[in-house]
């Protein structure tokens, strides 16, 4: 069972109300905002463009192999001029992750965001999230043994027109050691207007990735770059086109570049 949770919602003014989420949860859906990059159904299939990949593929969420948690998430949202909304959340998880995730919520991983959407930025819409975590019981890069890691990030999305969009998303580990501790990811979103096709999108997107553990002596940023193009085929059914480019794996740059396509197919229903 992947989910299943309760939510509650009260209003406390008219611009002020609060939310609250218990069982069993996808952390992502709650933290980590992008309007672009956040859906591997739909756009980015590589894992380090869905989500902060020190959160994700990095491990620090603390999910367990199927890829959530129980756990808990309180946010308060206050409601601006316009669409535009401001929303803090806390989120309480059991600690670990993967298979050597704890599932009770003694000493649990701990998440926290202020998340600002539809605020406009010169001009048009944006999207900012800022972040911090902590898990208690993740591997040492070096001896596995379990230790206390820290972080945060920061996730930002912006249209520059209405058919062209851009994000950017930073992660910084603290304390631990990983196998990385530094990621940017940068990329654009286009609709197909531009082209003569409404329904269509494309993305583009690089990622570079700082070793913290290496057994290398002068380490590399590894480079990840993703193209996807998607259109719809049959109302209900979308189709993806995916092709992918990974640079000095794992910081080592004698190593050869590697290539990965793919397609998706997605029926909504």
């Amino acid at each position: 069972l992947f989910q299943l949770w309760l939510q509650s919602s009260r209003s406390l003014t008219e611009t002020l109300s609060w939310r609250a989420t218990l069982g069993q949860i996808d952390p992502p859906s709650f933290f980590d905002d992008n309007a672009f990059a956040h859906d591997e159904s739909e756009a980015f299939m590589n894992n380090l463009f869905v989500h902060n990949p020190l959160l994700d593929s990095g491990g620090s969420y603390g999910v367990d192999e199927l890829g959530s948690a129980p756990g808990g998430v309180f946010e308060l949202i206050k409601t601006l001029s316009g669409d535009a909304t401001v929303r803090a959340s806390v989120g309480v998880f059991g600690r670990g992750n993967g298979t050597e995730q704890h599932k009770g919520l003694s000493n649990p991983s701990h998440i926290a965001q202020i998340h600002f959407d539809n605020f406009d930025f010169l001009g048009n819409r944006s999207g900012l999230a800022v972040y911090t975590w902590r898990n208690p019981a993740l591997a040492n890069a070096n001896d596995g043994s379990l230790e206390t890691q820290t972080g945060w990030g920061t996730s930002f999305d912006h249209d520059l027109t209405d058919q062209l969009g851009v994000f950017a998303r930073y992660g910084h580990g603290v304390k631990g050691l990983r196998s990385f501790d530094r990621a940017t990811t940068v990329g654009t979103h286009v609709k197909g207007a531009l082209w003569g096709r409404e329904e269509d999108h494309i993305g583009i997107a690089l990622a570079s990735i700082k070793p913290e553990f290496s057994n290398l002596t002068d380490p590399k940023n590894e480079r990840t770059y993703e193209f996807y193009y998607s259109m719809p085929i049959y109302e209900s059914l979308e189709l993806t086109f995916n092709a992918q480019h990974v640079s000095k794996p794992s910081g080592d740059d004698s190593l050869p570049s590697h290539k990965h396509y793919g397609v998706r197919l997605k029926w909504s229903f």
